[in-house]
């Protein structure tokens, strides 16, 4: 495995940072985390919802300029 991945860096942090004598009270529970990282997944994934129906829509529209620059749709 990569270095990256033997690492378990959020509880090496908390250590480190123990060590080093910085305040419990100073660090991120590990559920605050993991709440922050949920809403940030969140985030993203309504991005790429809405950049898809922008997408959708922008189609649409060229659909329907195309249809009535021909006329119009047939009946």
């Amino acid at each position: 495995p990569t270095a990256a991945a033997a690492l378990d860096v959020i509880p090496a942090l908390h250590d480190a940072l123990a060590g080093a004598g910085v305040p419990a009270h100073w660090q991120r529970s590990p559920a605050m985390i993991a709440r922050a990282q949920a809403a940030r997944q969140a985030e993203e994934q309504t991005a790429k919802l809405l950049a898809g129906l922008k997408t959708g829509s922008e189609a649409a529209q060229n659909l329907a300029g195309a249809a009535a620059d021909m006329g119009g749709l047939p009946a």
